[in-house]
């Protein structure tokens, strides 16, 4: 059975070892496929046709999409009437709350990255005080035998632990990268869709009727 095999390889460190790795999969794999969607090609290509003009159609076409620019641009709506720095206030403190959201994951990856190795130095001391204890109670002289047990166990928890930590702060700082580029377009859309909707807001100026030239007798 593979739960007997990593037993006997890591010893007590075995269940902190184990729910250490499931719990940092889970996390990557949550905030890879959040990226994924978000990155899908095609993902705000109906974003090219909004329409600014018309606020009732434009709420009806952004309440059919999911995704942090249907909900930045939905705020928008929401918040139509305010004026222009309130709406700028408003949107910089939503980006901020959904940004926060967003890199909860990561830091709680990365501090998997920074428990797993402290969890097989943890296992390696205890296999060193295994081997100890089993040669003083040996009462002869020290045989390969003797020291196998504690040494395996000493330096596979340390393995275990770095096999952990390693792809855990990496996939931490990679998707770091990539959450800040999603923002950064996500924040671009907002604020050009926040201009035009301002644009589209402004009353169109009255074309200056033209001058009739009289022509001279």
């Amino acid at each position: 059975m593979l739960f007997d095999l990593l037993h006997a390889k890591l010893g007590v460190m075995t269940w902190p070892l184990l729910l250490c790795s499931v719990f940092g999969l889970m996390l990557l794999l949550q905030r890879a496929l959040a990226l994924m969607v978000h990155f899908w090609p095609g993902r705000h290509g109906w974003l090219k046709h909004l329409p600014l003009h018309d606020a009732g159609t434009l709420k009806t076409s952004v309440a059919q999409r999911r995704g942090l620019a249907a909900e930045g641009i939905a705020l928008l709506l929401k918040h139509q009437s305010a004026s222009k720095d309130d709406r700028e206030a408003l949107l910089s403190l939503w980006l901020t709350a959904a940004r926060r959201r967003a890199n909860t994951n990561l830091r709680l990856l990365t501090a998997v990255g920074v428990i797993a190795p402290l969890l097989g130095l943890l296992g390696t001391v205890i296999g060193l005080i295994t081997m100890f204890e089993t040669l003083a109670n040996s009462g002869g002289p020290a045989t390969p035998a003797m020291l196998a047990e504690g040494l395996g166990l000493a330096m596979g928890t340390t393995a275990a632990g770095l096999a952990i930590a390693l792809p855990a702060i990496a996939s931490a700082h990679l998707l770091g990268v990539l959450t800040d580029h999603q923002f950064g377009a996500v924040e671009h859309i907002l604020n050009r869709c926040h201009l035009q909707m301002d644009s589209a807001e402004l009353p169109q100026s009255e074309p200056r009727p033209r001058r009739t030239q009289v022509a001279a007798s």
